[in-house]
């Protein structure tokens, strides 16, 4: 099976999906040096200062070009293999910022089942997994979304935090600072109502991480 993998590549190498470039063995997807132009997030506060619930978001990269086409491969269209590299990308933020709280769960951001039917899983779920592994802190998939939302990607920032508002329950009860992950916010309003909800369910801390923040 190998050695007709090799020939296939020998004759269609794997190429970058961002640049075209070939592929070397230890890359999947994307190459190092796409990865490498992610620029680095920074104004955090810009966003924690609108909301009402979450405590603190740290983001990897800048939601501009490479990270956002990188993001729309793993996240639409079926890209998987990229949760390991983004989750390692959390894993640095996480090491930088949070390393000493101590945290009781990992929470992703729950789809609602009807899209997640539609997409086939859930992009932060298998972000939540490869960063628990990496940190060793156990995901809980309590956080529910009970009710169905319009994409926020072409709303205005009002009309997100109104689209968002009560879309999420917490099914169980939670203590303590809990990690709530998301690959992308760009106003904080599905995180904060996240967060809402978790504090709802008795969680005293929430704080976020996201693989890009719009800035």
């Amino acid at each position: 099976m190998n050695i007709f993998k090799g020939i296939f590549d020998f004759f269609f190498p794997p190429l970058c999906h961002i640049c075209d470039r070939r592929l070397s063995s230890k890359e999947i997807v994307v190459c190092e040096r796409c990865f490498s132009k992610i620029i680095p997030a920074s104004n955090h506060d810009k966003i924690l200062k609108k909301l009402k619930y979450l405590d603190d978001i740290k983001g990897y990269g800048i939601y501009s070009f490479p990270l956002d086409e990188i993001i729309h491969l793993f996240k639409y269209y079926g890209r998987i293999s990229l949760s390991k590299k983004l989750g390692m990308f959390l894993e640095i933020v996480y090491n930088t910022y949070y390393s000493r709280e101590k945290i009781e769960f990992i929470v992703p951001v729950p789809l609602h089942p009807t899209r997640k039917r539609e997409r086939g899983y859930n992009q932060s779920l298998l972000l939540s997994k490869e960063l628990s592994n990496r940190i060793k802190i156990p995901v809980s998939l309590n956080l529910k979304r009970i009710r169905y939302t319009t994409t926020q990607t072409l709303l205005s920032e009002k009309d997100r935090e109104k689209n968002i508002k009560n879309a999420f329950k917490s099914k169980g009860s939670f203590k303590g600072t809990i990690l709530l992950i998301d690959d992308v916010s760009t106003t904080g309003h599905t995180l904060d109502d996240c967060a809402r909800a978790l504090k709802e369910a008795g969680a005293e801390r929430v704080i976020s991480l996201v693989v890009a923040t719009a800035s």
